[in-house]
This record gives C-alpha cells, structure tokens and sequence, in this order.
C-alpha cells in the first residue's frame, strides 16, 4: 500500500481481506489433500469393505469442503478487487497480492 492510501482503517481492511484469504487457501489445500488421501484409501481397500465405504464418505466430505473454500476464495479475490480499486491500486497481475 502506498503512504496516500495507507490509513489504519484501510490498512486494517487490507489484513483482515489478506488474512482471510489466505486461511481459506490453506483451508481449500488441506482439504484437497484429504480427498486425495481418501480416495487412494478407497482405491486401495476392497470394494465393498467398510474401509472403501468410509473412505468414499470422507472424500466425498473432504470435496465438498474444498469446493466450499475454492467458492469463498473466489469471493475473496473479488474482495481484493475491489478494495484495489478504492485505494487506487492497480488491478492484481500475477504479482502474487492475492493469490
């Protein structure tokens, strides 16, 4: 943040955006990774054991909650947009801001 727009109230509103963002990054990468593990669980169990049932509800768990995080990150990242723009910054390119 330049000295123009940096404001407590507004720097505050930048860590609280960032803050945010990147639990919910760490949220949807962990959870990724538990799908990946219940699925080579299930891969790896019989077919119709109660491992492979179990591991077929918990990745079905662990998808569900990633893709909840992915959705709320993509909010966030909307967020961030927006709150660039009223302090007059330019719009993220890959300088690794948000992402």
């Amino acid at each position: 943040m330049s000295a123009k727009t940096d404001t407590p109230l507004l720097t505050a509103a930048w860590n609280a955006v960032s803050t945010a963002h990147n639990a919910t990054n760490l949220a949807y990468s962990c959870f990724a990774d538990l799908a990946t593990l219940f699925h080579a669980i299930a891969d790896a169990s019989d077919e119709h054991s109660q491992a492979a049932k179990l591991a077929k509800i918990g990745l079905y768990l662990a998808e569900d909650w990633a893709n909840l995080h992915d959705c709320e990150r993509e909010t966030l990242e909307e967020r961030f947009t927006v709150l660039r723009a009223a302090l007059g910054l330019s719009p993220i390119n890959g300088e690794g801001d948000a992402k």
